[in-house]
């Protein structure tokens, strides 16, 4: 095996909780859309039992990676709202070059106990390592989430000719590539 791709699957592990955090942040924007098409006032998707069928389908499948995405937007506005507080503290105070706010960002990007947030990876001492039955529990609840996201999309665009049916089709299409 060369040493460029060994380099290259090092930096792809280190990007993962960059890689997990857009996931997430894409997964709530799509479950907040997909709240606001389905109780919009001019939707009547309602009052259509396939469509509040694939809904609940839908939303048993997303609520985690939404909650996921609630948790990392919170994260970033503190985040945001600490490197809003350095930059004021950097006008008032005199501090030195190397205590800028792109370097208080990227330890706190760095930061250990935030990555393991981000990835839902626990690190305490009571925590048993099992890499296969997580990897295995894993598998099986991205394969769920894939085949009730699969019967929404279908009962959605079966829920008639209203136009919110066919948009609430072709969000939950466009979650199913995160899945």
């Amino acid at each position: 095996m060369c040493c460029c791709c060994c380099c290259h699957l090092a930096c792809c592990y280190k990007g993962l909780p960059a890689y997990l955090a857009i996931i997430a942040l894409f997964e709530f924007i799509l479950g907040i859309v997909r709240i606001a098409v389905f109780f919009s006032p001019s939707s009547l998707l309602v009052t259509n039992n396939k469509a509040v069928a694939g809904f609940i389908l839908d939303w048993i499948s997303c609520i985690i990676p939404t909650l996921m995405g609630l948790l990392v937007a919170l994260t970033s506005l503190i985040i945001l709202c600490t490197c809003l507080a350095a930059m004021g503290d950097r006008n008032t105070a005199d501090t030195r070059e190397e205590d800028s706010t792109g370097s208080a960002l990227k330890h706190l990007w760095k930061n250990k106990p935030l990555q393991r947030l981000i990835q839902l990876s626990c690190n305490c001492p009571c925590y048993i390592v099992r890499p296969k039955l997580r990897f295995l529990i894993r598998l099986l609840f991205l394969f769920a989430c894939f085949i009730f996201r699969t019967i929404a999309i279908a009962l959605y665009a079966s829920a008639g000719s209203d136009t919110s049916g066919g948009s609430l089709a072709g969000i939950c299409a466009l979650s199913l590539t995160s899945v």
